[in-house]
């Protein structure tokens, strides 16, 4: 009964960390968008095609070992997406103002100036993944890359206040043009540098107050960002305030 599923393992799909502070995982009730594609990446049209299904994520725990599945359910039964398109696109955090493929095409995402908050710095981040059915098993496995870049900072937890975060200076914080309908982060990279495809607004450089994650394996204190990637300083730059 279970069509869509989230592949496991699979580091690094999202902002939910586990305690070695690299592998994430989805959590119970995220909200995941969800186009249906044909094979030249074209939506899929007809019956049961909903533009921009909106899928939750839901979990299976095994009562033998106790290990959790994560699966995409959807929210509502118009939601449920027709099982027969070549491929799918799945996208994170759900956004419900997107009505056509092509507002994917042109994608502008900006973080949030004030990312200690693990709601705000979630939003800042952006996933997406387009899969393709397996024939044999009859489903479809589901493992997002992260279209926005991450920024970890580590400090000595004796040279920082309690309650104080570093700050990140003159960082872009709006992309546009950002092409998710692309197969995989090696072909969407190979286009950044493109003419007229992702644009950094450099009008939006702003400063970024970090997430405190937590400690690190190294004891230190560990801080996170989202950013939008495929951007540079110039050397010399103030960069981190701390």
């Amino acid at each position: 009964s279970v069509f869509f599923i989230l592949a496991d393992p699979a580091p690094l799909t999202r902002v939910t960390y586990a305690g070695d502070g690299l592998h994430a995982d989805f959590e119970k009730e995220d909200l995941v968008g969800c186009f249906a594609l044909n094979d030249d990446l074209t939506a899929a049209e007809g019956d049961g095609f909903k533009p921009n299904a909106c899928y939750r994520v839901s979990v299976h725990t095994n009562i033998t070992t106790g290990e959790d599945r994560r699966f995409l359910s959807p929210v509502t039964a118009e939601d449920d997406i027709n099982k027969t398109a070549d491929r799918y696109l799945f996208y994170y955090p759900y956004d419900s103002e997107i009505t056509s493929l092509d507002r994917l095409k042109a994608y502008i995402h900006s973080v949030n100036t004030d990312q200690n908050d693990r709601d705000r710095y979630e939003a800042s981040d952006l996933l997406w993944d387009i899969c393709t059915p397996d024939d044999d098993l009859k489903a479809v496995y589901v493992e997002m890359d992260h279209a926005m870049a991450q920024i970890i900072v580590e400090v000595e937890s004796g040279l920082i206040k309690e309650g104080t975060v570093p700050t990140l200076l003159n960082i872009p914080t709006t992309v546009s043009k950002l092409d998710l309908v692309k197969s995989d982060l090696e072909t969407m990279t190979a286009d950044m540098d493109v003419e007229g495809s992702y644009e950094l607004a450099e009008d939006s450089r702003k400063s970024i107050t970090m997430w405190e994650f937590g400690y690190a394996t190294s004891g230190n204190l560990m801080f996170r960002a989202a950013v939008p990637a495929n951007h540079s300083m110039p050397s010399g730059s103030l960069a981190i305030q701390i």
